[in-house]
């Protein structure tokens, strides 16, 4: 089963990597257009915007330009290769996050529990990869969380961690209570262990935890200063009415399961993940090995899940740490 399942896994990489490479930049990613010519505004004008220049909204609005710095990449990506080099660049984006996420399922896992983890990066790698059929500032966030949570839950090059950290709040600043999250979902893991409320997880040096308490401090690490901390707290109804991913999730399309002729959807690969969750987070409280960590990860994804519809990424990415250490009772015998 463990051979059989590389070969799948290779396999799979190789076919995803190819889809990543022929599929074109369309033109009805209008959202990129919009982020290349900001990037093309701020080289030009050597400063961020402080207006929403491009927005149909008149008069144009103050702006906090939250992802001023993938604004700016992505032009010179363009620039440099034009639309070869954006796809080339998505490929690598979308190619990171599904690496990561495979490394994050197996991390200090056993050879014989690599089937399991097959079959949940296959849910979730099927899932996370519609949203890279465009490249915009979101997919730097993908990328990060895969990282961020494969460095915590491994305990590797945590001093990796700062940098990364500031690099993220400049790409996508509007996604830095998710970065909080998973630091202080582990921040706080480290510290029950230390204090032996947590018996079930090795308790970390003070040395490792000093890297996660500065990378948290990271995002006032921007142009905007404190003025990013309520940036995503904005009320984003009024956007909701014209943007279908800022509108709340319907719980009753939770656990929908439908297909569309062979092919399963995207609210069946969200379903089934949610309740894959559950049943882990559940047997493993059972089973008196749920980590403090991963749980903290698993309610802050649902909070973000039931917020709007576009945290749904998000969701499957934080409850990988517990998906990836649960196993079911025919991989525990």
């Amino acid at each position: 089963a463990r051979e059989l399942a590389l070969l799948y896994l290779a396999l799979l990489f190789a076919a995803v990597a190819l889809g990543a490479l022929r599929w074109p930049i369309v033109a009805v990613d209008t959202d990129l257009w919009y982020h290349l010519n900001a990037g093309r505004q701020i080289a030009a004008d050597g400063a961020i915007p402080t207006s929403a220049f491009f927005s149909f909204l008149r008069p144009s609005p103050d702006w906090l330009d939250y992802y001023w710095l993938t604004q700016l990449g992505l032009y010179g990506v363009h620039a440099l290769g034009g639309p070869v080099a954006l796809v080339l660049l998505r490929a690598v984006l979308a190619l990171g996050t599904l690496g990561f996420a495979l490394a994050l399922l197996r991390t200090g896992r056993t050879p014989e529990s690599l089937p399991w983890g097959a079959f949940v990066f296959t849910l979730a790698g099927l899932f996370v990869l519609e949203r890279f059929t465009a490249i915009r500032p979101h997919a730097a966030s993908y990328l990060l969380i895969a990282v961020f949570l494969y460095l915590l839950e491994s305990r590797r090059a945590l001093w990796a961690l700062p940098p990364l950290a500031i690099a993220w709040v400049n790409l996508h600043g509007i996604e830095y209570p998710v970065m909080e999250l998973i630091l202080g979902a582990y921040l706080a893991e480290a510290v029950l262990a230390r204090v032996g409320a947590a018996p079930e997880t090795r308790a970390a040096s003070p040395r490792a935890l000093a890297p996660i308490l500065l990378a948290m401090l990271c995002v006032l690490a921007t142009p905007h200063g404190p003025a990013l901390l309520a940036t995503p707290f904005t009320p984003v109804s009024f956007a909701g009415q014209y943007i279908e991913e800022l509108r709340p999730v319907d719980p009753a399309s939770l656990f929908l399961l439908s297909q569309t002729g062979l092919l399963v959807t995207q609210t069946t690969l969200r379903s089934l993940l949610l309740l894959l969750a559950a049943v882990a987070c559940l047997a493993s409280l059972r089973r008196a090995t749920l980590r403090p960590a991963h749980l903290l990860l698993l309610a802050g994804g649902s909070v973000l899940l039931l917020r709007m519809q576009r945290f749904s990424i998000e969701f499957i990415l934080l409850a990988l740490p517990l998906l990836g250490a649960f196993r079911p009772p025919s991989l525990s015998l």
